[in-house]
């Protein structure tokens, strides 16, 4: 049974519709990249950080074992110190934290992308209601774009460069202010 038959007072999707859902898709895979791109460039800085602070930690406990000279004696204190300030600077950055969350982040933008996706590859009368479907796909953006962290010039900056021929929408935060297009009216093309 199709869902315009199951639901008679639902309105059909329209071309404006199904047009505003694309869009939403179109920022929201823009998302999942920028936040999978963040996620690994946190993920190499906790390793940056980490291994360091691991092998000198090691390496003052082999030193434990030597003869105690004034020499090794100082050399432990500055490996031992050294461990410490690079254990410190991992935890300040909180690496692996935004690591995870970015990640996160990229995996809820792929499932909100596929199921929205999914509706899109449906003929309109085999879709979902559009109205409901359009609420529940804003609100689920919404509370994607506040409960994630957000995302550094940099990682926009190498979005904007890997992807600069991408003619789909694109999220605010790699656009700028984004011309509003109102319904009936032709877009103005922008050179």
């Amino acid at each position: 049974m199709q869902i315009m038959e199951a639901m008679p007072n639902a309105a059909p999707w329209s071309d404006g519709s199904t047009d505003l859902l694309k869009r939403w898709c179109e920022k929201a895979s823009c998302m999942e990249w920028m936040h999978g791109w963040a996620s690994a460039g946190a993920g190499r800085m906790n390793t940056l950080l980490t291994v360091p602070a691991i092998a000198l930690s090691a390496a003052t406990g082999v030193m434990t074992t030597t003869a105690p000279t004034s020499f090794m004696m100082h050399l432990m204190t500055a490996t031992s110190l050294a461990s410490a300030v690079a254990a410190s600077a991992a935890k300040v950055m909180r690496s692996a934290e935004k690591a995870e969350e970015h990640r996160n982040a990229a995996l809820a933008w792929g499932r909100y992308l596929r199921k929205y996706r999914l509706q899109l590859s449906l003929p309109p009368a085999d879709r979902e209601p559009m109205r409901a479907t359009l609420d529940n796909s804003k609100l689920e953006y919404d509370n994607l774009m506040e409960a994630y962290p957000s995302l550094t010039p940099h990682v926009v900056r190498d979005f904007e460069n890997q992807h600069a021929g991408f003619t789909g929408a694109r999220p605010d935060v790699t656009s700028g202010p984004t011309v509003v297009q109102i319904y009936g009216e032709v877009a103005a093309v922008e050179v």
